[in-house]
């Protein structure tokens, strides 16, 4: 924890993450409503946040954070 810590405070501070995660997130979950809005429009919005939830986490953390780990 304190390591994460002294890196935030060394690069930017904790703005600078938050910002470049919903910078991250914000694509990817709009690409994934728009792909598969014909297919979960019928679905519950509790399924179509599960559903959205389970593409983007992986998503998420094996392509886009690695990405913007850079930055941070």
């Amino acid at each position: 924890m304190r390591l994460i810590a002294q890196t935030l405070t060394k690069r930017g501070g904790l703005g600078r993450l938050v910002s470049l995660t919903w910078l991250g997130v914000y694509p990817v979950l709009t690409t994934i409503a728009v792909l598969l809005e014909p297919w979960l429009a019928p679905q519950a919005l509790w399924m179509q946040t599960l559903i959205m939830s389970a593409i983007m986490v992986p998503v998420m953390v094996v392509g886009v954070m690695p990405a913007l780990k850079r930055w941070i």
